[in-house]
């Protein structure tokens, strides 16, 4: 026997919204509902032009940029993006292994573009990450 129930929808208002550049669109999707999950917003952009555009006609209040996208590497276009959205949080985000290698070159492309990492994230509103209050997990 298969049962349907539906939910109320709820109406949230949300938190901001968050550009999201990943060039699989199934990660992306996923990623778009994740941040749904969390009352946020989100624009997707497959590949750096499309930032480009978005970026000069769009407000975000947030940046997740995937580092390695088909159409180059993200962390060498840092300049440019910085350049159409000045005060805007950049979270950087790799599938790569190479963890320290990633931490490494996003910070070397945060100092070539004159941004300091630690002063960029002072202040602003993060996302919501682990146990939130009232959330005592399954069951």
């Amino acid at each position: 026997m298969l049962i349907w129930v539906q939910r109320k929808k709820e109406t949230r208002m949300s938190l901001g919204t968050v550009l999201v550049l990943e060039d699989s669109r199934v990660q992306a999707q996923l990623i778009s509902r994740m941040l749904s999950n969390l009352d946020w917003s989100s624009v997707l952009s497959f590949d750096h032009k499309m930032v480009f555009s978005q970026l000069k006609t769009l407000h975000v209040d947030l940046m997740l940029l995937d580092v390695y996208v088909e159409d180059g590497n993200t962390l060498s276009r840092l300049p440019e993006i910085r350049a159409l959205a000045p005060d805007v949080p950049i979270a950087i985000m790799t599938g790569g292994g190479a963890g320290g290698y990633a931490l490494n070159q996003t910070l070397n492309a945060a100092r070539r573009a004159e941004a300091d990492p630690a002063e960029a994230c002072a202040g602003r509103r993060r996302l919501p990450c682990g146990p939130q209050a009232g959330d005592h997990g399954p069951g």
